[in-house]
């Protein structure tokens, strides 16, 4: 998904379409009759006079036989979000490797990878720990949702002080993220969230005056309740640079904030998980 925070350059999709025309070796008057419009118009299009529709960038596409990944850049560039980008082979296995090293590499810190709905692709040992030290369950048949992680009780929900006031952060995300991109499947999660109970009825206003970022404080209590263990959530993105349209991935990892480790090295090696460094 293209980062909506980077302006796209002005008259982004003339060039493009003039460099792939070029590429395709096509006049724009052999365009122009591929994809039913005057050749007037490919020429304001280049120039940046006319905007094009979703669906003529849909068509110039295809009579440039352009891959899922060059079709966003075009979508993009003509102000549209992209299409769901599925990665080919060798795409995956490099996506894989990169986050195997990274997750292997914050052991032992708590870290595991996602899509951009919130779906865990991937862990390490010392997230899987974490969760098992609390009693969570973490075997499925389908995959784990970090956010209903945060929102069910079956998940972080009891142990979290402050619980609200992360609800209301996430929830004001996830709705300006439907607002910005008009993301049916974003859509989805946020309506599943909205129906889990004790949901603060005031949340937009509340998120509002509590701010979200990429990265926010987290206290989890013991199990005993009677101390709570002060952590920080940081969140990055991987590969949404623009124009790049690749899968969005983002890595979030638990720091304590005395900087001592959440996990013990010596608990970590008996530790499996069929998500555990594999993308499927």
């Amino acid at each position: 998904m293209h980062d909506l925070s980077t302006p796209v350059k002005k008259n982004a999709f003339g060039r493009l379409l003039k460099l792939w025309r070029n590429t395709r070796n096509m006049s724009q008057e052999e365009l122009s009759l591929e994809v039913g419009v005057s050749s007037r118009h490919i020429s304001f299009l280049e120039t940046g006079r006319s905007n094009p529709g979703r669906k003529l960038v849909g068509q110039i596409a295809e009579v440039f036989k352009l891959s899922t990944r060059d079709r966003n850049n075009l979508l993009v560039a003509a102000g549209f979000t992209q299409t769901e980008l599925e990665a080919d082979q060798r795409q995956h296995h490099l996506i894989t490797k990169t986050l195997q090293l990274t997750l292997s590499g914050l052991d032992p810190t708590p870290a595991c990878a996602s899509d951009a709905y919130g779906n865990i692709i991937m862990v390490n040992r010392a997230w899987v720990r974490l969760y098992q030290r609390y009693g969570i369950d973490l075997s499925s048949d389908g995959r784990i949702n970090s956010y209903h992680l945060y929102f069910s009780n079956k998940g972080l929900k009891p142990y979290l002080v402050g619980w609200d006031d992360i609800a209301c952060a996430l929830l004001m995300n996830l709705q300006q993220e439907v607002l910005l991109t008009d993301d049916a499947r974003a859509l989805d999660i946020l309506e599943e969230l909205l129906n889990y109970p004790d949901i603060p009825e005031n949340w937009q206003r509340r998120s509002d005056q509590i701010g979200y970022q990429h990265s926010f404080r987290v206290s989890l209590r013991a199990l005993d309740g009677l101390s709570t263990e002060e952590l920080v959530c940081v969140n990055h993105t991987v590969g949404a640079t623009p124009f790049i349209s690749e899968p969005r991935i983002i890595i979030s990892s638990f720091h304590r904030t005395d900087g001592l480790p959440i996990e013990g090295t010596e608990e970590l090696s008996a530790i499996d998980h069929p998500l555990l460094y594999k993308y499927f």
